[in-house]
C-alpha cells in the first residue's frame, strides 16, 4: 500500500507577538495545517505545521524555520483547533468494513448451524480435513438424527477455491453421521461452510 502525505489548512490567526523582521505589532498572521496520509481518500492525520506571513513586510516562514515566539505561538494554537473528522474517512471505512464482515461471518455461522439441524438432500458441506487438506461432503439423506454423507473422491489443499471439487464425483455409498458430530464439527471450524443448491440434480 502506497500512502501519500498532504495537508491542508485548517485555521489562521493573527499573533499579538511583533513580527520578527520589521517588528510590525498584530501584522502576522499564522496558518496551521493539518497533515494527513491520503490513500484515495485521507486515512490518517499524523501531524500538523503551519506558515507565517506578515502583512507589513511580507516575509514568509515554514515552521521549520520560526524563531522560538512564533514557535511559542504555534504549540499554543494547534491545540486550539480540533482534528478533523474527515482526515480518518479510510482508517474509518477500513473499520465499518471490518465490522461488516464479522457480522456477515456471524450470519453465515448461524445460517449454516441451521442447515446442518435440517438436512436435505443435495446440501453441500465444505470441510477442513486437517491442516492443508479440504474436500466436499454431500447429503444423501437425512433419517431422525443421522445424516448420510457421500464423500467427494478428491481433496485440494487449499481451501479456496474448493469449489472445484463441488462437480467431482463422490463416493458411490453414503455413511451416517450423527447431526450432534456434524454441529460439533461446524463449530469447531471442520465444516467451513455449508450450501443449500437451489435445484438437486
Amino acid at each position: 500500500m502506497i500512502f501519500k502525505t498532504e495537508a491542508k489548512k485548517i485555521a489562521r490567526y493573527t499573533l499579538t507577538v511583533p513580527c520578527a523582521a520589521c517588528n510590525t505589532p498584530n501584522s502576522v498572521q499564522m496558518d496551521i495545517y493539518q497533515r494527513y496520509l491520503n490513500v484515495l481518500v485521507p486515512f490518517v492525520p499524523y501531524g500538523r505545521t503551519a506558515t507565517i506571513q506578515c502583512s507589513h513586510c511580507h516575509i514568509t516562514e515554514r515552521q521549520e524555520f520560526f524563531p522560538p515566539q512564533y514557535n511559542a505561538e504555534f504549540l499554543r494554537l494547534k491545540k486550539i483547533k480540533k482534528t478533523p473528522l474527515w482526515t480518518f474517512t479510510g482508517s474509518a471505512a477500513i473499520v465499518v468494513f471490518l465490522i461488516g464482515g464479522t457480522i456477515a461471518q456471524k450470519l453465515d455461522d448461524v445460517y449454516d448451524a441451521k442447515l446442518i439441524l435440517e438436512p436435505q438432500k443435495g446440501d453441500l458441506y465444505e470441510v477442513k480435513l486437517r491442516a492443508n487438506e479440504y474436500t466436499v461432503y454431500k447429503v444423501d439423506r437425512a433419517e431422525g438424527n443421522m445424516t448420510y454423507l457421500f464423500e467427494n473422491e478428491y481433496v485440494t489443499d487449499k481451501a479456496y477455491p474448493i469449489d472445484n471439487l463441488k462437480d467431482k464425483p463422490y463416493t458411490k455409498e453414503s455413511y451416517p453421521v450423527s447431526t450432534h458430530s456434524l454441529k460439533v464439527m461446524h463449530e469447531k471450524g471442520q465444516i467451513m461452510s455449508v450450501e443449500r443448491p437451489l435445484f438437486e440434480d
